[in-house]
């Protein structure tokens, strides 16, 4: 049996956090954290030995564990999660709530997890995959978001280690892909770059979430009216969309999440303040869209030129 070694964090989120147990109401969980990791975790691996993703998915597998109907059959995960039981506290939603939509509208969301307690997260880790796993979490405090809406920059979790005091990532540069070959993909496995850096823009210093998120919602919206500008140009942004048809994923019930994900951060130069984080993960993860490829790239073309311009307020960095 492999020897394991056991990760400890602290960690608390920027935004309130929509994760919830079968009622509903929020509650701390371990599935979502591991999926969380195991995401990341691509992002690392493809970093190292390249886009093979079938040999990706047996180390997967192997780390993470597999169901019975897989390939290999079922596996056990290797990666254990421990988390402290907690109800959902609410946090008052009053700004950003286009970016909830879907969740408060419908009534599908209760209570929250709030955004002023602190929480105990350990990671037992077989030792040999300690540093892999080490990485994923520091791409994960810039980056990782958990829960409902988490795309959209809920549940923006912050992580401090308890051993680690150089617990940042040195260089994106490793983790990112030239955007337009990653659009190609079917599978997020890198953050975009263009010809002048990694596609990643921050907001101007904010007072507190309630305004930082008021904020990535208007830059949403703007990015939605922007698309319009193409014929069915909002359609690849995400999907489904309002009044606006693809065959090949209504025909499957099939949807295309934005590729433009949304964090915030603590402030660096404040810790009392907060910063908005916009940054491009592309691909196309439907290969019946491989007709539409040409119009999908003309559309994101656009819309990161609208993020690089002043009038959103916004700041290209490399990080």
């Amino acid at each position: 049996m492999a020897s394991m070694e056991k990760l400890k964090y602290e960690f608390k989120f920027n935004t309130p956090a929509f994760i919830g147990n079968e009622k509903q109401d929020s509650q701390l969980r371990t599935p979502p954290f591991k999926a969380l990791i195991r995401h990341w975790w691509r992002f690392v691996w493809v970093s190292k030995n390249g886009g093979d993703i079938e040999q990706m998915r047996a180390c997967e597998n192997f780390l993470f564990g597999s169901a019975s109907g897989e390939n290999n059959g079922s596996q056990k995960s290797k990666i254990r999660i421990r988390l402290p039981w907690t109800p959902g506290t609410m946090n008052q939603v009053n700004s950003g709530t286009y970016l909830l939509y879907g969740k408060i509208d419908k009534g599908s969301v209760k209570t929250s997890i709030a955004t002023e307690n602190s929480f105990a997260l350990q990671i037992a880790v077989p030792r040999e995959n300690v540093p892999e796993i080490e990485t994923t979490m520091k791409l994960i405090l810039d980056y990782g978001t958990i829960g409902g809406r988490s795309r959209n920059g809920w549940g923006s979790i912050h992580l401090t280690p308890s051993q680690n005091n150089q617990f940042k990532l040195r260089d994106i540069s490793q983790f990112t892909q030239n955007w337009k070959e990653a659009l190609e993909e079917g599978w997020p496995y890198a953050i975009g770059k263009d010809e002048i850096g990694p596609l990643i823009w921050q907001t101007e210093s904010c007072q507190n979430w309630n305004q930082v998120m008021s904020k990535l919602s208007e830059i949403r919206k703007e990015m939605s009216k922007s698309a319009k500008k193409f014929p069915n140009g909002r359609r690849w942004l995400s999907y489904p969309v309002k009044d606006t048809q693809v065959p090949e994923l209504d025909n499957k019930d099939r949807r295309m999440p934005n590729a433009l994900r949304f964090k915030v951060r603590i402030d660096p130069t404040n810790q009392n303040r907060v910063r908005g984080i916009i940054f491009f993960v592309p691909s196309v993860p439907i290969e019946a869209l491989n007709k539409y490829r040409s119009e999908i790239r003309t559309v994101w073309q656009h819309t990161l030129g609208q993020l690089d311009q002043n009038e959103l307020g916004l700041e290209r960095i490399n990080q």
